[in-house]
């Protein structure tokens, strides 16, 4: 989908006129002016606004995504936690001259 940019208030009055104009099924102008109120929305970004459904989509793909993170940490504390010292300190004297 295409980016609407935000329009000011002239231009968005402009906007509203020439789509009353045009030959569309009206709610098609709707959709659409629709569209323009919210490009023109200084809050628009802010997905608190979503709808209930939208926003417990949102909730949900969230709890999936740290759920996976605290998977991938997880699996690094291990991993970290199962190297031994003289490997920590072989490693940190690697990085150390590869600075």
């Amino acid at each position: 989908m295409a980016h609407i940019p935000k329009l000011s208030s002239r231009q968005m009055a402009a906007a509203m006129a020439e789509l009353r104009r045009l030959p569309l099924d009206p709610a098609v102008k709707e959709r659409i002016a629709l569209m323009l109120t919210e490009a023109a929305n200084d809050d628009r970004h802010n997905v608190e606004r979503l709808d209930a459904g939208r926003a417990a989509d949102r909730k949900a793909t969230a709890a999936a995504v740290m759920e996976h993170f605290r998977g991938i940490m997880g699996r690094a504390v291990a991993g970290l936690s199962a190297i031994s010292d003289a490997e920590w300190e072989a490693m940190v004297e690697e990085a150390n001259r590869e600075e």
